[in-house]
C-alpha cells in the first residue's frame, strides 16, 4: 500500500500502518487490532479515522471497525480478503484456472521442494501476483522479507474468528459508511463476498472496477479510475 499511501498523501494525511512481524509469537487479530488502535490514537489527531484496508488489510479494516466505533469515520475495503468459505473456495477455484498446467505444475514443485518456507512463500506469491493481475502497468514493490510466522499465525486466528460466528456477524455494530472497492477480474469474487457482508453491513457500497485485478493501483486501464473513485470518497466522508 505504500504507493498508495504515496499518492494520498499529496490531498490527505496518510499513514500508513506496517503490521508488526510474528518471530516472538502470540500474533493474533486481536493484537493487530490494539496495534491499530495506538497507531490511530497516535496520528489521529482526535478526529475519526478513515482505514483504507487492501485484501488481509481490509478483513482487519472491518474488524477493526467493530472493535472501536468510536474512533472509526468511516472503512475502504480494497480487493477484500473472503469471510465465507464458498468465497474461498471460488477463489481458489480461479487461481487454479489461471495458473494453468505449467502454473500448477509449479505450485506443486515448490511443495516438495527443499526451499525455506520463506522462500516457497516469496516464490508461490510470485505465482499467485499473475494470476491475481490484468493487465499492469508497472510491477510493484515487494516485500522487504516476508514473514511466514506472522502470516500463518495472523491468518490462522482470522479462520478461527470466522469458524466460531465472531465474523461476519460483529460487523453488525459498524454504522459508518464502508465503501468496497474491488476489480471485475480479480479472482477473489468480489459479488461473493459482498453478498456476505450485507446482511451485517447493509450501508456497504460495493463499486467494482472494469478491466482490474487485484491491485488497482498497478492496473494500467484502471488506475487512474482507482484513485478518483478513492479520492472522491475520502473528500466526501471525511468530517
Amino acid at each position: 500500500m505504500e504507493p498508495v499511501a504515496g499518492e494520498l498523501g499529496n490531498d490527505f494525511t496518510a499513514i500508513e500502518v506496517l503490521q508488526r512481524r510474528g518471530e516472538n509469537g502470540g500474533l493474533s487479530v486481536e493484537r493487530h487490532l490494539a496495534d491499530l488502535r495506538d497507531c490511530v490514537a497516535e496520528h489521529g489527531r482526535g478526529e475519526p479515522a478513515l482505514i483504507v484496508g487492501h485484501s488481509w488489510g481490509a478483513m482487519l479494516a472491518m474488524s477493526y471497525g467493530a472493535a472501536h466505533l468510536g474512533t472509526l469515520g468511516g472503512l475502504m475495503l480494497i480487493g477484500s480478503g473472503t469471510f465465507d468459505t464458498a468465497s474461498r473456495q471460488r477463489l481458489g477455484e480461479l487461481r487454479q484456472e489461471r495458473l494453468g498446467p505449467s502454473g500448477r505444475a509449479a505450485m506443486e514443485r515448490l511443495k516438495g521442494s527443499g526451499l525455506s518456507a520463506t522462500d516457497r512463500m516469496k516464490r508461490s506469491a510470485g505465482l499467485l501476483f499473475k494470476t491475481d493481475s490484468h493487465d499492469l502497468a508497472e510491477i510493484g514493490t515487494p516485500a522487504s522479507a516476508f514473514d511466514v510466522v506472522g502470516h500463518d499465525a495472523s491468518w490462522d486466528d482470522m479462520m478461527r474468528l470466522q469458524s466460531d460466528g465472531t465474523y461476519p456477524a460483529a460487523y453488525s455494530a459498524i454504522a459508518c459508511p464502508v465503501l468496497m472497492l474491488h476489480g471485475e477480474q480479480d479472482p477473489h469474487p468480489g459479488h461473493m463476498i459482498r453478498d456476505s457482508l450485507t446482511p451485517h453491513v447493509p450501508q456497504l457500497q460495493y463499486v467494482e472496477l472494469d478491466q482490474c485485478g487485484h491491485y488497482p493501483w498497478l492496473e494500467r486501464h484502471a488506475r487512474d479510475r482507482f484513485y478518483e473513485v478513492v479520492r472522491d470518497w475520502l473528500a466526501q466522508t471525511t468530517p
